[in-house]
């Protein structure tokens, strides 16, 4: 049942494509300086190691994440099963004996990624390195188009590249609190790419398919990555006050034909937000909506 204000709101506005997804307001220097952070950690983890001075609980833990990214890129589910119980062990003595030394540890091997995943945008290959580093991760670019093979590029920067790494890291080590949590500007960073590229792997067709096929595979394709923008969506608004996320899913109802599902988010804006920079936008789309019903 839509809100007893409608026609009020209708008075001006005028029905427009429902096309655009609101982007999170990403701070470039916010991004920039995390990277410097994790660099300076890095470099710091380096010559500690170099010099003999690394903490034996801390590189068991680096060679511990190793040990299950080989298992992992080897597809071996006994091995990451292992694997995992024995990083999540060592995580928790490194952990208690030196958290700014496991924060280092991060950095470093964040540092390592991004280097190695330069090396494979530029071949197209994996490296050994990579595979201990993230495991599958190369796969699955490659598999959710991620990475353009033609122009030897991956579709994301590094300021996503190291916070889904991060994400990763911390997922894998078990390992949380504030002192491991991306920045806001990071999720915003990573959960803005995913809304506009959701992991969704293209779909297997056999060699007889027909063009039928084909395109059903395609709207099949599309709703499972509109799903998948709303989860983030809704990810995103949860912690970022500042993102229009009624509107974003507004947005990306509509396009999965949901027109009522549609309207009732553009009116949840306009209930919140009466007056703002997306209110004229929200009430337009409110109007296409209505009218699509």
């Amino acid at each position: 049942m839509l809100l007893a204000g409608t026609g009020a709101l209708l008075a001006v506005p005028r029905a427009v494509p429902v096309v655009d997804i609101p982007e999170p307001a990403v701070r470039p220097e916010k991004i920039a300086a995390s990277l410097r952070a994790d660099a300076t950690l890095a470099r710091e983890v380096a010559t500690k190691a170099d010099r003999g001075e690394l903490d034996h609980d801390v590189r068991a833990m680096g060679d511990a994440v190793r040990a299950f990214g080989r298992a992992e890129a080897e597809g071996d589910e006994a091995a990451i099963e292992r694997a995992h119980r024995r990083l999540a062990e060592l995580a928790h003595t490194a952990i208690a004996r030196s958290p700014e030394a496991v924060l280092g540890l991060r950095a470093y091997q964040t540092r390592a990624f991004l280097r190695e995943m330069h090396g494979f945008a530029e071949s197209g290959e994996a490296s050994a390195e990579l595979g201990e580093l993230a495991g599958s991760f190369a796969r699955s670019v490659v598999a959710v188009g991620w990475y353009d093979a033609d122009e030897r590029r991956l579709l994301m920067d590094d300021g996503v590249l190291a916070a889904l790494y991060k994400k990763r890291w911390n997922e894998i080590t078990g390992l949380a609190g504030s002192a491991f949590a991306l920045s806001l500007d990071e999720e915003r960073a990573v959960l803005g790419f995913l809304i506009a590229r959701p992991a969704i792997a293209a779909p297997a067709l056999g060699a007889g398919a027909g063009p039928e096929a084909e395109r059903a595979a395609v709207l099949q394709r599309e709703v499972l990555a509109n799903q998948k923008r709303l989860e983030k969506i809704r990810e995103l608004s949860r912690i970022d006050p500042a993102f229009p996320g009624a509107i974003a899913e507004g947005v990306v109802q509509y396009r999965l034909g949901r027109f009522e599902a549609a309207a009732m988010a553009f009116e949840r804006h306009l209930s919140a937000n009466p007056d703002g920079p997306w209110t004229l936008r929200a009430r337009n789309y409110l109007k296409a909506s209505l009218e699509a019903r």
